[in-house]
């Protein structure tokens, strides 16, 4: 059921990023629009994370098992699930930031700092 939630996720997030890019522009786009584009965004960013951290995950274990000779358990889809949401949102805050015209450095670094604190707690969750 997960896998096919996902892929109807990343389907209809590339459909609708696509709709609101090839049918309107910035100057007649309704608030709605651009909350549903950042919804999208945010979607389709945390299903290629998830795809991302499954594959990180998966060679990790593999390398550590093959040439070090470990035993190590794979990371639980649950917890790759709450990594990729607290790790999606990070496109959508500097994109966020930027539109307002605050794109420095400074900003960078509050939200780097923000998900390296969300993945420190995600981690010392049970």
């Amino acid at each position: 059921m997960t896998k096919q939630l996902i892929a109807i996720l990343l389907v209809s997030s590339i459909l609708a990023i696509s709709l609101i890019f090839n049918f309107t522009t910035p100057a007649d786009i309704h608030p709605i629009g651009i909350l549903i584009l950042f919804a999208a965004l945010f979607i389709l960013a945390f299903v290629l994370l998830v795809f991302l951290l499954f594959l990180i995950d998966r060679a990790a274990k593999w390398t550590l098992q093959r040439f070090f000779a470990r035993n190590v358990k794979y990371l639980p889809g649950r917890k790759i699930y709450l990594y990729a949401s607290a790790l999606a949102l990070a496109p959508i805050i500097l994109l966020a930031i930027r539109s307002i015209g605050e794109g420095n450095a400074y900003g960078i670094i509050l939200v780097i700092l923000f998900e390296v604190i969300a993945c420190f707690y995600i981690s010392k969750m049970s």
